[in-house]
């Protein structure tokens, strides 16, 4: 498509199992030439029922005790000064709620 001229947006959903893959997730989109890369948090939907529970505390990023949110926040905010990326308000909200540090 890109060849083509056609241009490619790519969408990541960001949940524990693949948080620490958003700035190698970039590089890849970049070297395929995206023209934009958007990304988003997991949300809890109103279908997971409490059979879901389990796999939602496993994989949701707002407050999971498997996360070490410095990194993960670095990354996020590498990514918020990336003019080819874009990130959901969810994921604004966690930079400010969570952010410990800033990037230069």
């Amino acid at each position: 498509m890109i060849k083509a001229g056609i241009k490619v947006s790519t969408q990541f959903v960001v949940q524990y199992k693949n948080h620490t893959e958003i700035l190698d997730y970039v590089k890849l989109c970049k070297s395929l030439g995206a023209s934009s890369i958007g990304f988003q948090k997991i949300d809890r939907w109103h279908h997971m029922n409490s059979k879901w529970n389990n796999w939602w505390e496993l994989n949701q990023v707002d407050n999971n005790p498997n996360i070490d949110y410095q990194k993960f926040i670095d990354a996020l905010l590498k990514i918020e000064q990336d003019d080819q990326c874009n990130i959901c308000g969810g994921l604004e909200n966690l930079i400010a709620t969570k952010s410990t540090s800033t990037v230069n």
